[in-house]
């Protein structure tokens, strides 16, 4: 590491030594104070300290990491004089004496993430892992629990930080014995989250319990300091000092439980280690076997080397952890009972086990720490969930699971507003208390897509809102398709509209990128924009919210409102990607120059729209009237002009608007062909910048298109025209074995004159004709040259061809056989020949189902594309 000197933090009324400690003895640092924002300048390990007192609280993270980089602050006027006077190098690497509390508070805020209104930097116990930058990094936030409320300390802001990358939670509880020698104890250290080393501290023993997770509880009795450097003596200290570290981890799954355990057993040690009295020698320990036993005697032995207040402790605290062990038995006959229970939505058999333990009514049931409130809500259980809250008070819905969330946030996550509604009407604040990652309830709800709910939690948390949630939440509103509340909650602040997501867009760039159905490739889109402009349906929410997001926008200067479309990305470049139809058409309508905006590649929209294959966008191009021309002129930065773009394979998602290769081929074509027939004659020989005209282009592009085209269309020829032959042979045999016999003296079939024979005879040799003819067809189809125009007209004729003769062969034969099974069974019993006749149109409903999608790929293919580019709706209104 460099020592680049202090730069940043104010020392207030620094004296001399102070100054110059931190002009020439500590590592460099940086704070900027306006953004919040901490950097420093080397070392694998960067160290934020908050609550470091005299600083020893430093020395076992040098003695672990040498080179580490320790930023470390205190509010004590006293803690930067005691260092100095100590003249401690530079063991405190950086070490800030400030009363600027709004400072730190940005600073933690920038580090953690968390808002500045849920920091009381007095109050905080933490250990956490944020990212500063490229370097493995830490934050420790220390608290002595000699303050008056350890347990909101652990409980409270322990969760509030934990989704910043905390670790664990490691409390610590320290006694100092009073002596002559104190000012010596200011070096002894005392640390949050540094696991104890038995071996350097040569005493000291540790205990677990499991509660949830376990949680160890280590015990020392200081004598020596730990060397600062190799060369150095370790210094002496007086003894006296005992600590008590409890340790869980805090990203466990049992998180509730675990700080619940923490918590309470913090707040029952603390107030007894004021009960230290001076000139009690304190000792050490034999033996940790010599110490448990000492724990476990109902007597206090005045011997002991431990000091009597000291054995006192030590033994209720170890009587309280084995009331917290976790009873196994308990677990397993109550708590798996009523989560099946809950998952079930069985309310009898909860309310016995409820009976039997009030107590899980607030107990977590599983081992993610949801009650059983949450279980039941979870599985949409209403009745189950309202005779629950029904048992229990208002701070019971207010109980989280491991990750931070409520019963209520899984309301929410799952959409059920009468379950929602249940619970809020026990406890009005639900809806405010925020979940895991702090994210409040209506977050989840909008995330999960949940209309009902997000409008619903909407009218009762906006009050409660930060002005980054709305802004965070109106942009996820777009992006999950709530429309609706998105323009609620744009009608209620107008500067959502300039809102910008982690990619810098704009909530009219994310509507930019929502596909539009005008050309979606679907002959059942035609119906339903025929009934839509019939009925003078009202506009949906997503074009509504369009008109007003962009009608705000029009409220710019001009100069202004180009930079707010222009940036990460143009908008109606965006919309024509992805065929935005409804999008551009707002805009357009009001704001037509935007047409002549070029991209970065040197192209405009219509450009685009034919490079996306959106014909909806591209109809545009009719609507300009004759300064269309000046469009075809338009040559881009790789010197392609609008026909290079059509001669550019089509992106994947449209090529697959319709199924096989073939039809493919004759949709780029199509394309190929109409740009063509707009183009003026100049730029239809036109070379690019790597010299290809527009027709090599095109060839060499689609060249693999062009082969898998081929080879789709012989394997469908091929399996067509197996089916054909066989129904051909078959009707041909039929023909000549005649259904009821023939007359012996002549020979002629017995019905001859029955309608049913002369309905046998037409439709089987029909069914013999259609299927030749088909077999025929397709028999062209496998010996075509297979050349780039034949799959414009000629080959996807010959199949729409083969396929219609197939089925009414098909249809033709089972008519033959019905007619001929009632001319021969109808005398007997006539449900036989009426359910052989109905079972025998299987096989063409089974057709016609299995076939439809290529029956529509090829109609949409064949003749839609012909008046693909015939404009039904006009963009600029």
């Amino acid at each position: 590491m460099h020592c680049n000197g202090y730069r940043g933090a104010k020392i207030t009324n620094p004296n001399p030594k102070v100054a110059n400690l931190f002009q020439y003895k500590f590592w460099g640092l940086t704070f900027l104070e306006g953004e919040g924002k901490y950097f420093s300048g080397g070392g694998r390990k960067v160290i934020l300290e908050v609550g470091c007192g005299a600083g020893h609280t430093i020395f076992p993270v040098i003695a672990s990491y040498p080179d580490a980089f320790v930023y470390a602050c205190d509010l004590s006027a006293r803690a930067v004089e005691l260092v100095s006077i100590m003249n401690m190098e530079c063991v405190v690497q950086g070490i800030i004496e400030t009363q600027h509390v709004e400072a730190l508070e940005i600073l933690l805020q920038g580090l953690c993430g968390v808002q500045r209104e849920r920091l009381r930097i007095h109050e905080i116990c933490l250990k956490s892992g944020p990212q500063l930058g490229t370097v493995t990094s830490e934050v420790r936030l220390l608290c002595d629990l000699e303050q008056a409320e350890p347990s909101w300390t652990v409980r409270h802001v322990g969760g509030a930080m934990r989704g910043a990358g905390a670790e664990q939670i490691s409390v610590l509880v320290r006694s100092v014995v009073e002596s002559k020698t104190s000012k010596n104890v200011l070096r002894m250290f005392y640390t949050l989250g540094y696991k104890l080393d038995h071996e350097l501290l040569r005493v000291g023993f540790s205990f677990n319990f499991y509660r949830g997770a376990q949680i160890t509880v280590t015990v020392s009795s200081i004598n020596k300091m730990l060397k600062v450097h190799a060369t150095d003596e370790a210094v002496p200290v007086t003894p006296g000092i005992q600590m008590v570290e409890v340790t869980a981890p805090a990203a466990a799954e049992t998180y509730t439980e675990v700080a619940a355990a923490v918590s309470s057993f913090c707040e029952y040690l603390a107030p007894l280690l004021h009960l230290s009295k001076p000139g009690i020698s304190t000792g050490v320990v034999p033996t940790a076997a010599a110490a448990a036993a000492s724990l476990m005697s109902d007597e206090l032995d005045p011997e002991e080397k431990w000091p009597y207040q000291t054995q006192h402790l030590l033994k209720d605290c170890f009587k309280g952890l084995l009331q917290l062990t976790e009873d196994r038995h308990r677990y397993l006959t109550l708590c798996v009972p009523l989560h099946k229970a809950a998952l079930k939505g069985d309310w009898k058999e909860a309310k016995k086990i409820l009976e039997q333990d009030p107590t899980l009514l607030k107990s977590a049931i599983t081992k993610g720490w949801a009650t059983v409130l949450h279980v039941a809500v979870g599985a949409n259980h209403e009745r189950f969930v309202e005779e629950l809250v029904k048992e229990m008070s208002r701070e019971d819905l207010e109980l989280q699971d491991d990750k931070g969330n409520t019963a209520f946030c899984f309301a929410a996550a799952v959409g059920n507003v009468h379950i929602a509604e249940i619970m809020r009407k026990k406890n009005v604040s639900l809806p405010t208390i925020r979940g895991g990652l702090g994210v409040t309830p209506l977050h989840l709800a909008v995330l999960q897509g949940r209309s009902e709910m997000a409008g619903y939690l909407f009218d009762k948390s906006k009050e409660s809102l930060y002005e980054d949630d709305w802004l965070t939440l109106f942009l996820i509103c777009i992006n999950s398709g709530l429309y609706e509340l998105a323009l609620d909650m744009l009608n209620e602040k107008e500067s959502l509209a300039f809102a910008r997501d982690e990619n810098g867009e704009t909530g009219l760039h994310i509507l930019a990128r929502k596909p539009s159905n005008c050309d979606s490739g679907s002959l059942l889109q035609y119906p339903k924009q025929l009934l839509r402009k019939c009925m003078k349906l009202k506009d949906p929410p997503a074009l509504k919210l369009t008109k007003s997001l962009w009608n705000i926008f029009l409220t710019l200067e001009d100069s202004k409102m180009m930079t707010e479309i222009r940036e990460p990305s143009q908008v109606t470049f965006l919309a024509a990607e992805v065929g935005n139809f409804d999008f551009l058409s707002v805009i357009m309508t009001t704001y037509p120059d935007l047409l002549w905006e070029l991209n970065t590649m040197g192209r405009s929209i219509i450009h685009v729209a034919a490079l996306h294959r959106h014909a909806s966008i591209f109809n545009l191009i009719h609507e300009i009237g004759p300064i269309k021309e000046f469009l075809f002129t338009f040559v881009d930065d790789e010197g392609s002009t609008l026909l290079h773009c059509v001669a550019e394979i089509a992106p994947p998602d449209r090529l697959n608007i319709v199924s096989g290769a073939a039809l493919q081929m004759m949709l780029e074509l199509t394309w190929f062909e109409e740009v063509k027939r707009i183009m003026q004659p100049l730029f239809i020989e036109f070379k690019n910048n790597e010299g290809y005209i527009p027709k090599d282009l095109f060839t060499e592009k689609h060249e693999e298109l062009l082969k898998r085209g081929e080879s789709w269309m012989k394997r469908t020829a091929s399996s067509c025209m197996v089916v054909s032959t066989l129904i051909a042979t078959g009707v041909f045999s039929a023909a000549f074995s005649v259904p009821g016999g023939t007359k012996d003296d002549s020979g002629s079939p017995n019905y001859l004159k029955k309608p049913l024979f002369t309905v046998f005879a037409l439709s089987d040799a029909l069914a013999l004709f259609t299927s030749s003819t088909s077999t025929l067809i397709f028999l062209s189809i496998l010996i075509s040259r297979y050349a780039e125009q034949d799959f414009l007209r000629s080959l996807p004729f010959k199949l729409i061809s083969g396929l219609v003769t197939l089925f009414v062969s098909i249809i033709s034969m089972m008519v033959a056989f019905s007619s001929a099974f009632f001319i021969t069974y109808y005398h007997g019993s006539k449900v036989v020949p009426f359910s052989i006749a109905v079972l025998a149109f299987l096989p063409i409903c089974l057709f016609i189902g299995l076939q439809f999608r290529l029956w529509h790929d090829i109609v949409y293919s064949h003749y839609i594309c012909n008046s693909l580019f015939t404009p039904s709706k006009r963009m600029i209104q």
